[in-house]
Protein backbone atom coordinates (compact mmCIF):
# COMPACT_ATOMS: atom_id res chain seq x y z
CA UNK A 1 0.00 0.00 0.00
CA UNK A 2 1.76 3.41 -1.25
CA UNK A 3 1.53 6.15 1.98
CA UNK A 4 0.31 9.23 1.01
CA UNK A 5 2.24 11.89 -0.62
CA UNK A 6 2.41 14.44 2.37
CA UNK A 7 3.71 12.09 4.97
CA UNK A 8 7.72 12.77 5.47
CA UNK A 9 10.12 10.41 4.11
CA UNK A 10 10.40 7.61 6.39
CA UNK A 11 14.19 6.91 7.59
CA UNK A 12 16.08 3.88 6.79
CA UNK A 13 15.53 1.33 9.74
CA UNK A 14 18.57 1.96 12.31
CA UNK A 15 20.17 -1.38 11.67
CA UNK A 16 20.58 -0.91 8.25
CA UNK A 17 21.96 2.46 7.74
CA UNK A 18 24.39 1.35 10.81
CA UNK A 19 25.25 -1.85 8.95
CA UNK A 20 26.35 0.18 5.85
CA UNK A 21 28.31 2.52 8.14
CA UNK A 22 29.97 -0.86 9.53
CA UNK A 23 30.91 -2.30 6.46
CA UNK A 24 32.64 0.90 5.10
CA UNK A 25 34.28 1.75 8.26
CA UNK A 26 36.99 -0.60 8.90
CA UNK A 27 38.20 0.10 5.57
CA UNK A 28 38.26 3.96 6.08
CA UNK A 29 39.56 3.84 9.24
CA UNK A 30 42.70 1.43 8.45
CA UNK A 31 43.26 4.00 4.87
CA UNK A 32 43.42 6.99 7.49
CA UNK A 33 46.03 5.70 9.52
CA UNK A 34 48.21 4.56 7.03
CA UNK A 35 47.64 7.74 5.27
CA UNK A 36 48.59 9.29 8.30
CA UNK A 37 51.56 7.68 8.95
CA UNK A 38 52.76 7.89 5.66
CA UNK A 39 52.69 11.43 5.90
CA UNK A 40 54.35 12.18 8.82
CA UNK A 41 57.01 9.58 7.37
CA UNK A 42 57.16 11.31 4.05
CA UNK A 43 57.90 14.30 5.59
CA UNK A 44 60.47 13.36 7.97
CA UNK A 45 62.11 11.82 5.21
CA UNK A 46 62.11 14.55 2.75
CA UNK A 47 62.20 18.26 5.16
CA UNK A 48 65.44 20.21 4.92
CA UNK A 49 64.97 20.63 8.68
CA UNK A 50 67.90 19.53 10.78
CA UNK A 51 66.59 20.45 14.13
CA UNK A 52 65.49 16.62 15.30
CA UNK A 53 62.72 19.13 18.16
CA UNK A 54 61.73 20.78 15.41
CA UNK A 55 60.70 17.44 13.35
CA UNK A 56 59.10 15.76 16.30
CA UNK A 57 56.66 18.43 16.73
CA UNK A 58 55.43 18.74 13.00
CA UNK A 59 54.95 15.44 13.25
CA UNK A 60 52.68 15.57 16.44
CA UNK A 61 50.43 18.55 14.90
CA UNK A 62 50.02 16.12 11.92
CA UNK A 63 49.02 13.11 14.42
CA UNK A 64 46.38 15.69 16.40
CA UNK A 65 45.45 17.09 13.49
CA UNK A 66 44.21 13.90 11.84
CA UNK A 67 42.71 12.24 15.25
CA UNK A 68 39.28 13.49 14.75
CA UNK A 69 38.76 12.62 11.56
CA UNK A 70 40.28 9.03 12.56
CA UNK A 71 38.10 8.68 15.54
CA UNK A 72 34.98 9.70 13.34
CA UNK A 73 36.21 6.82 10.76
CA UNK A 74 36.55 4.29 12.94
CA UNK A 75 32.71 4.90 14.69
CA UNK A 76 29.30 3.72 12.93
CA UNK A 77 27.66 6.99 14.31
CA UNK A 78 25.41 9.39 12.33
CA UNK A 79 27.91 12.56 14.10
CA UNK A 80 29.24 15.07 11.29
CA UNK A 81 32.79 15.09 11.22
CA UNK A 82 32.86 19.10 12.05
CA UNK A 83 35.60 19.06 14.27
CA UNK A 84 37.87 16.43 12.17
CA UNK A 85 37.36 19.33 9.42
CA UNK A 86 38.63 22.02 11.65
CA UNK A 87 41.26 20.28 12.95
CA UNK A 88 42.56 18.65 9.45
CA UNK A 89 43.58 21.91 7.92
CA UNK A 90 46.44 22.79 10.89
CA UNK A 91 48.44 20.28 8.48
CA UNK A 92 48.48 22.41 5.49
CA UNK A 93 48.79 25.77 7.45
CA UNK A 94 50.98 24.76 10.70
CA UNK A 95 52.87 21.16 10.03
CA UNK A 96 53.70 21.79 6.39
CA UNK A 97 55.36 24.93 6.77
CA UNK A 98 57.26 24.00 9.63
CA UNK A 99 58.02 20.57 7.70
CA UNK A 100 59.16 22.47 4.43
CA UNK A 101 60.76 25.66 5.81
CA UNK A 102 58.61 28.09 4.63
CA UNK A 103 60.35 31.09 3.52
CA UNK A 104 59.32 33.68 6.31
CA UNK A 105 59.72 31.24 9.39
CA UNK A 106 63.44 31.18 8.35
CA UNK A 107 63.62 34.75 9.89
CA UNK A 108 62.89 33.35 13.00
CA UNK A 109 65.48 31.19 15.36
CA UNK A 110 64.51 27.74 16.16
CA UNK A 111 63.37 28.48 19.70
CA UNK A 112 60.44 30.40 18.18
CA UNK A 113 59.62 27.83 16.12
CA UNK A 114 59.43 25.37 18.61
CA UNK A 115 57.83 27.44 20.94
CA UNK A 116 54.82 28.42 18.21
CA UNK A 117 54.64 24.55 17.24
CA UNK A 118 54.35 23.92 21.28
CA UNK A 119 51.62 26.35 21.00
CA UNK A 120 49.87 24.88 18.01
CA UNK A 121 50.29 21.34 19.79
CA UNK A 122 48.37 22.74 23.52
CA UNK A 123 45.23 23.87 20.92
CA UNK A 124 44.88 20.80 19.18
CA UNK A 125 45.39 18.40 22.18
CA UNK A 126 42.96 20.51 23.89
CA UNK A 127 40.27 20.15 21.21
CA UNK A 128 40.76 16.79 21.17
CA UNK A 129 40.19 16.38 24.73
CA UNK A 130 37.12 18.95 25.30
CA UNK A 131 35.59 17.14 22.14
CA UNK A 132 36.14 13.72 23.73
CA UNK A 133 34.58 13.92 27.17
CA UNK A 134 31.81 17.05 26.61
CA UNK A 135 28.27 15.11 26.63
CA UNK A 136 25.38 15.84 24.14
CA UNK A 137 22.27 14.19 23.90
CA UNK A 138 20.40 14.82 20.27
CA UNK A 139 17.79 17.04 20.13
CA UNK A 140 14.06 15.49 19.46
CA UNK A 141 12.09 18.55 18.50
CA UNK A 142 10.04 17.45 14.98
CA UNK A 143 10.80 20.76 13.99
CA UNK A 144 14.54 20.50 14.00
CA UNK A 145 14.70 16.96 12.53
CA UNK A 146 11.58 16.24 10.68
CA UNK A 147 12.70 15.93 6.82
CA UNK A 148 12.06 19.07 4.50
CA UNK A 149 11.36 17.39 1.16
CA UNK A 150 9.36 14.12 0.26
CA UNK A 151 11.17 11.57 -2.25
CA UNK A 152 9.58 13.37 -4.91
CA UNK A 153 11.56 16.23 -4.60
CA UNK A 154 15.25 14.65 -4.63
CA UNK A 155 16.06 17.27 -7.41
CA UNK A 156 15.67 20.38 -5.15
CA UNK A 157 19.51 19.93 -4.21
CA UNK A 158 20.84 20.27 -8.09
CA UNK A 159 18.04 22.69 -8.69
CA UNK A 160 19.65 24.49 -5.72
CA UNK A 161 23.16 24.66 -7.78
CA UNK A 162 21.84 26.00 -10.75
CA UNK A 163 20.09 28.37 -8.80
CA UNK A 164 23.62 29.79 -7.46
CA UNK A 165 24.79 29.40 -11.34
CA UNK A 166 22.64 31.55 -12.36
CA UNK A 167 22.63 34.29 -9.58
CA UNK A 168 26.68 33.94 -10.32
CA UNK A 169 26.03 35.09 -13.87
CA UNK A 170 23.84 37.84 -13.15
CA UNK A 171 26.25 39.42 -10.62
CA UNK A 172 29.35 38.92 -12.87
CA UNK A 173 28.20 39.26 -16.50
CA UNK A 174 25.17 41.97 -15.82
CA UNK A 175 24.11 45.15 -13.29
CA UNK A 176 20.66 43.86 -12.80
CA UNK A 177 21.23 43.65 -9.40
CA UNK A 178 21.38 46.82 -7.26
CA UNK A 179 24.64 47.36 -5.03
CA UNK A 180 22.80 48.23 -1.55
CA UNK A 181 20.90 44.56 -1.74
CA UNK A 182 23.85 43.10 -3.02
CA UNK A 183 25.39 41.58 -0.52
CA UNK A 184 22.48 40.68 1.33
CA UNK A 185 21.81 38.19 -2.05
CA UNK A 186 25.56 36.92 -1.88
CA UNK A 187 25.11 35.81 1.32
CA UNK A 188 21.56 34.21 0.56
CA UNK A 189 21.93 32.60 -2.49
CA UNK A 190 25.71 31.44 -0.85
CA UNK A 191 24.83 30.12 1.69
CA UNK A 192 22.01 27.53 -0.56
CA UNK A 193 24.85 26.71 -2.94
CA UNK A 194 26.27 25.33 0.58
CA UNK A 195 23.44 23.80 1.46
CA UNK A 196 22.33 22.23 -1.84
CA UNK A 197 25.94 20.97 -2.62
CA UNK A 198 26.54 19.31 0.09
CA UNK A 199 22.96 17.59 0.29
CA UNK A 200 23.50 16.62 -3.62
CA UNK A 201 26.77 15.31 -2.92
CA UNK A 202 25.63 13.25 -0.14
CA UNK A 203 22.57 12.00 -2.60
CA UNK A 204 25.31 10.81 -5.07
CA UNK A 205 27.10 8.96 -2.00
CA UNK A 206 24.24 7.28 -1.21
CA UNK A 207 23.44 6.33 -4.62
CA UNK A 208 20.33 7.69 -4.95
CA UNK A 209 20.76 9.84 -8.41
CA UNK A 210 20.58 8.24 -11.77
CA UNK A 211 22.76 8.90 -14.10
CA UNK A 212 21.18 11.49 -15.91
CA UNK A 213 20.64 13.09 -12.51
CA UNK A 214 24.30 12.68 -11.99
CA UNK A 215 25.46 14.51 -15.16
CA UNK A 216 23.11 17.02 -14.33
CA UNK A 217 24.83 17.79 -11.17
CA UNK A 218 28.37 17.21 -12.61
CA UNK A 219 27.95 19.61 -15.12
CA UNK A 220 26.13 22.33 -11.91
CA UNK A 221 29.08 21.95 -10.24
CA UNK A 222 31.47 22.76 -13.06
CA UNK A 223 29.19 25.67 -14.11
CA UNK A 224 29.49 27.04 -10.53
CA UNK A 225 32.97 26.68 -9.80
CA UNK A 226 34.09 27.87 -13.13
CA UNK A 227 31.92 31.25 -12.81
CA UNK A 228 32.90 31.70 -9.52
CA UNK A 229 36.33 31.05 -9.40
CA UNK A 230 36.80 33.40 -12.84
CA UNK A 231 36.64 36.31 -10.61
CA UNK A 232 40.18 35.48 -9.72
CA UNK A 233 39.09 34.56 -5.96
CA UNK A 234 39.42 30.67 -5.42
CA UNK A 235 38.40 30.71 -1.50
CA UNK A 236 34.29 30.38 -2.03
CA UNK A 237 34.93 28.15 -4.90
CA UNK A 238 37.59 25.61 -2.97
CA UNK A 239 35.29 25.75 -0.20
CA UNK A 240 32.30 24.53 -2.51
CA UNK A 241 34.34 21.95 -3.72
CA UNK A 242 36.14 20.59 -0.11
CA UNK A 243 31.98 20.61 1.19
CA UNK A 244 30.98 18.20 -1.59
CA UNK A 245 33.71 16.19 -0.95
CA UNK A 246 32.81 15.81 2.54
CA UNK A 247 29.49 15.18 1.87
CA UNK A 248 29.85 11.94 -0.89
CA UNK A 249 32.69 10.59 1.85
CA UNK A 250 30.20 11.27 4.98
CA UNK A 251 27.58 8.94 3.40
CA UNK A 252 29.67 6.75 1.06
CA UNK A 253 32.73 6.02 3.22
CA UNK A 254 34.63 5.61 0.35
CA UNK A 255 37.45 8.49 -0.92
CA UNK A 256 37.08 8.89 -4.79
CA UNK A 257 40.66 9.20 -5.24
CA UNK A 258 40.89 9.72 -9.15
CA UNK A 259 38.08 13.21 -8.96
CA UNK A 260 39.87 14.07 -5.71
CA UNK A 261 43.48 13.79 -7.52
CA UNK A 262 42.05 15.41 -10.58
CA UNK A 263 40.68 18.27 -8.80
CA UNK A 264 43.27 18.99 -6.61
CA UNK A 265 46.01 19.10 -9.44
CA UNK A 266 43.07 21.75 -11.07
CA UNK A 267 43.04 24.09 -8.35
CA UNK A 268 46.55 23.89 -7.05
CA UNK A 269 47.84 25.22 -10.98
CA UNK A 270 45.26 27.44 -10.99
CA UNK A 271 46.45 28.85 -7.44
CA UNK A 272 49.79 29.01 -8.94
CA UNK A 273 48.78 31.15 -12.04
CA UNK A 274 46.48 33.26 -9.70
CA UNK A 275 49.13 35.81 -9.09
CA UNK A 276 50.39 36.29 -13.03
CA UNK A 277 46.44 36.73 -13.97
CA UNK A 278 45.80 39.23 -10.95
CA UNK A 279 48.24 41.54 -12.27
CA UNK A 280 47.16 41.15 -15.69
CA UNK A 281 43.38 42.07 -14.91
CA UNK A 282 43.90 44.17 -12.01
CA UNK A 283 46.61 46.09 -12.26
CA UNK A 284 47.23 46.39 -15.77
CA UNK A 285 43.89 46.59 -16.66
CA UNK A 286 42.82 44.14 -19.24
CA UNK A 287 38.93 43.75 -19.29
CA UNK A 288 37.80 41.06 -17.22
CA UNK A 289 36.16 37.85 -19.10
CA UNK A 290 32.80 37.86 -20.48
CA UNK A 291 30.89 34.18 -20.62
CA UNK A 292 32.05 33.74 -23.81
CA UNK A 293 35.89 34.58 -23.31
CA UNK A 294 36.04 32.19 -20.48
CA UNK A 295 37.47 29.26 -22.58
CA UNK A 296 40.23 31.39 -23.38
CA UNK A 297 40.74 32.87 -20.43
CA UNK A 298 41.18 29.80 -18.61
CA UNK A 299 43.25 28.48 -21.28
CA UNK A 300 46.01 31.70 -20.31
CA UNK A 301 45.45 30.76 -16.29
CA UNK A 302 46.54 27.36 -17.02
CA UNK A 303 49.59 28.51 -18.91
CA UNK A 304 50.61 30.77 -16.14
CA UNK A 305 50.27 28.13 -13.57
CA UNK A 306 52.42 25.74 -14.99
CA UNK A 307 54.44 28.12 -16.56
CA UNK A 308 55.42 29.54 -13.30
CA UNK A 309 56.28 25.85 -12.05
CA UNK A 310 58.75 25.56 -14.73
CA UNK A 311 60.90 28.65 -14.80
CA UNK A 312 61.11 28.67 -10.86
CA UNK A 313 61.60 24.88 -10.96
CA UNK A 314 59.63 24.41 -8.05
CA UNK A 315 56.93 21.68 -7.70
CA UNK A 316 53.20 22.88 -7.73
CA UNK A 317 52.94 22.12 -4.53
CA UNK A 318 55.35 23.91 -3.16
CA UNK A 319 54.07 27.75 -4.19
CA UNK A 320 50.43 26.49 -2.73
CA UNK A 321 51.88 25.30 0.87
CA UNK A 322 53.54 29.06 0.82
CA UNK A 323 50.43 31.08 -0.05
CA UNK A 324 48.38 28.74 2.46
CA UNK A 325 50.88 29.08 5.40
CA UNK A 326 49.96 30.72 8.60
CA UNK A 327 52.63 28.96 10.68
CA UNK A 328 54.74 32.28 9.77
CA UNK A 329 52.14 34.40 11.37
CA UNK A 330 52.25 32.48 14.24
CA UNK A 331 56.20 32.79 14.27
CA UNK A 332 55.77 36.25 14.30
CA UNK A 333 53.17 36.76 17.47
CA UNK A 334 54.87 34.36 19.36
CA UNK A 335 58.14 36.65 18.57
CA UNK A 336 56.73 39.69 19.71
CA UNK A 337 54.47 38.95 22.22
CA UNK A 338 55.08 39.67 25.31
CA UNK A 339 58.56 41.09 24.37
CA UNK A 340 57.79 43.68 22.22
CA UNK A 341 54.45 43.80 22.28
CA UNK A 342 51.79 43.43 25.21
CA UNK A 343 49.37 41.01 25.55
CA UNK A 344 45.73 42.05 23.96
CA UNK A 345 43.97 41.14 26.91
CA UNK A 346 40.61 40.52 24.23
CA UNK A 347 40.68 43.53 22.76
CA UNK A 348 39.74 41.85 19.34
CA UNK A 349 37.18 39.25 21.11
CA UNK A 350 35.29 43.01 22.73
CA UNK A 351 33.46 43.14 19.61
CA UNK A 352 31.43 39.72 19.37
CA UNK A 353 28.38 40.07 21.18
CA UNK A 354 28.10 43.57 19.16
CA UNK A 355 28.65 41.74 15.94
CA UNK A 356 25.20 39.61 16.46
CA UNK A 357 22.98 43.22 16.79
CA UNK A 358 20.95 43.03 12.94
CA UNK A 359 22.63 45.57 11.33
CA UNK A 360 19.12 47.14 10.36
CA UNK A 361 18.98 48.00 14.01
CA UNK A 362 22.25 48.88 14.94
CA UNK A 363 23.63 50.42 11.26
CA UNK A 364 27.25 51.67 12.66
CA UNK A 365 27.83 48.30 14.85
CA UNK A 366 31.29 47.39 14.71
CA UNK A 367 32.64 46.03 11.01
CA UNK A 368 33.79 42.47 11.60
CA UNK A 369 37.16 42.76 9.95
CA UNK A 370 38.41 44.81 12.40
CA UNK A 371 39.85 42.00 14.77
CA UNK A 372 42.44 41.74 11.83
CA UNK A 373 42.68 44.92 11.01
CA UNK A 374 43.58 45.38 14.83
CA UNK A 375 46.35 42.59 14.65
CA UNK A 376 47.82 43.75 11.64
CA UNK A 377 48.39 47.52 12.48
CA UNK A 378 49.23 46.34 16.49
CA UNK A 379 52.22 43.91 14.76
CA UNK A 380 53.13 46.09 12.08
CA UNK A 381 52.52 44.16 9.09
CA UNK A 382 50.13 47.05 7.64
CA UNK A 383 49.43 50.83 8.45
CA UNK A 384 45.89 52.31 9.03
CA UNK A 385 45.69 53.49 5.54
CA UNK A 386 46.76 49.79 4.09
CA UNK A 387 45.16 47.81 6.67
CA UNK A 388 41.43 49.44 5.13
CA UNK A 389 42.59 47.68 1.50
CA UNK A 390 44.68 44.54 2.43
CA UNK A 391 43.55 41.89 4.40
CA UNK A 392 46.15 39.76 5.90
CA UNK A 393 45.27 36.36 7.73
CA UNK A 394 45.98 35.84 11.00
CA UNK A 395 43.48 32.51 12.09
CA UNK A 396 42.16 32.10 15.51
CA UNK A 397 45.47 30.45 17.35
CA UNK A 398 47.85 32.96 16.39
CA UNK A 399 44.80 35.57 17.54
CA UNK A 400 44.54 33.97 20.86
CA UNK A 401 48.31 33.90 21.35
CA UNK A 402 48.05 37.79 20.61
CA UNK A 403 45.49 37.81 23.42
CA UNK A 404 46.13 35.77 26.18
CA UNK A 405 49.32 33.21 24.93
CA UNK A 406 49.46 29.82 25.31
CA UNK A 407 46.45 30.17 28.04
CA UNK A 408 44.06 31.71 25.37
CA UNK A 409 45.50 28.78 22.70
CA UNK A 410 44.03 26.47 25.76
CA UNK A 411 40.49 28.21 26.04
CA UNK A 412 40.06 28.53 22.57
CA UNK A 413 40.55 24.38 22.01
CA UNK A 414 38.37 23.83 24.88
CA UNK A 415 35.63 26.41 23.27
CA UNK A 416 36.00 24.47 19.72
CA UNK A 417 36.30 21.10 21.43
CA UNK A 418 32.61 21.62 23.59
CA UNK A 419 31.30 23.64 20.95
CA UNK A 420 31.69 21.15 17.73
CA UNK A 421 30.95 17.93 19.98
CA UNK A 422 27.49 19.70 21.19
CA UNK A 423 26.52 20.74 18.08
CA UNK A 424 27.11 17.43 16.36
CA UNK A 425 25.60 15.46 18.86
CA UNK A 426 22.70 17.96 18.42
CA UNK A 427 21.76 16.98 15.04
CA UNK A 428 23.23 13.54 15.41
CA UNK A 429 21.56 11.47 12.79
CA UNK A 430 19.14 13.71 11.64
CA UNK A 431 18.23 13.52 8.15
CA UNK A 432 20.42 15.29 5.99
CA UNK A 433 17.91 17.46 4.47
CA UNK A 434 15.94 19.23 8.05
CA UNK A 435 17.25 22.16 9.63
CA UNK A 436 19.78 19.46 11.80
CA UNK A 437 20.95 18.29 8.43
CA UNK A 438 21.87 22.18 7.72
CA UNK A 439 23.05 22.93 10.86
CA UNK A 440 25.81 20.23 9.82
CA UNK A 441 26.23 21.91 6.78
CA UNK A 442 27.09 25.31 7.83
CA UNK A 443 29.08 23.63 10.55
CA UNK A 444 31.10 22.03 8.39
CA UNK A 445 31.48 24.73 5.81
CA UNK A 446 32.86 26.79 8.40
CA UNK A 447 35.42 24.53 9.89
CA UNK A 448 37.50 25.73 6.57
CA UNK A 449 37.48 29.05 7.32
CA UNK A 450 41.53 28.85 9.42
CA UNK A 451 42.13 32.38 7.92
CA UNK A 452 39.49 34.23 9.98
CA UNK A 453 39.57 35.86 12.87
CA UNK A 454 37.30 34.58 15.81
CA UNK A 455 34.73 37.78 15.12
CA UNK A 456 34.73 37.46 11.77
CA UNK A 457 34.25 33.43 11.96
CA UNK A 458 31.34 34.20 14.65
CA UNK A 459 29.62 36.47 13.08
CA UNK A 460 29.25 35.55 9.84
CA UNK A 461 28.15 31.56 11.15
CA UNK A 462 25.88 33.40 12.67
CA UNK A 463 24.29 35.84 9.77
CA UNK A 464 24.48 31.79 7.75
CA UNK A 465 22.20 30.14 10.64
CA UNK A 466 19.58 33.11 11.02
CA UNK A 467 18.95 32.95 6.98
CA UNK A 468 19.00 29.77 6.86
CA UNK A 469 18.16 27.86 10.04
CA UNK A 470 16.56 30.62 12.35
CA UNK A 471 13.87 32.54 9.99
CA UNK A 472 12.91 29.54 8.09
CA UNK A 473 12.05 27.52 11.32
CA UNK A 474 10.01 30.36 12.64
CA UNK A 475 8.27 30.60 9.61
CA UNK A 476 7.99 27.34 9.30
CA UNK A 477 6.71 26.79 12.90
CA UNK A 478 3.49 29.89 12.19
CA UNK A 479 2.78 27.86 8.98
CA UNK A 480 2.60 24.90 10.96
CA UNK A 481 0.21 26.46 13.52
Amino acid sequence: MTPPDDLPPQEPPSGTTAARRRGALPRLHTAGWFATAGLIGWQLYSSPQDNAFILLFGAVIILLAALPALNWARQATGQIPALAVLTLTAIPFYAFPLFRQHPATQLFPDEVLLTSAFAIIVFLAVANLAHRFTKGEPLKHKLWRESLLNPRQRQLPIYGIYLNVGFLYVTNYTDLIPWGVLGVLRALFFGAAIASTFLAAGMWGRRELSIPERSLLAIGFFAQFAISVSTLYLISATSLVLLAFIGYVSESRRIPLIPVLLVGLLVAVLHNGKGEMRRAYWFEGQPAPQLTDLPAYFTEWLHHGLTFSRESDRPIATGILERTSLFHIMCLVVDRTPSLRPHLDGTTYRSIPLLLVPRFIWPDKPAPHDSNRTLSIYYGLSTEESARNVSIAFGTPAEAYANFGLFGLTLLGALYGWFFKRVERWCADAPTVSFAGIAKVLLIAWSFQAEMTLAVWTSSLFQAAVALIAAPMALKAILNR
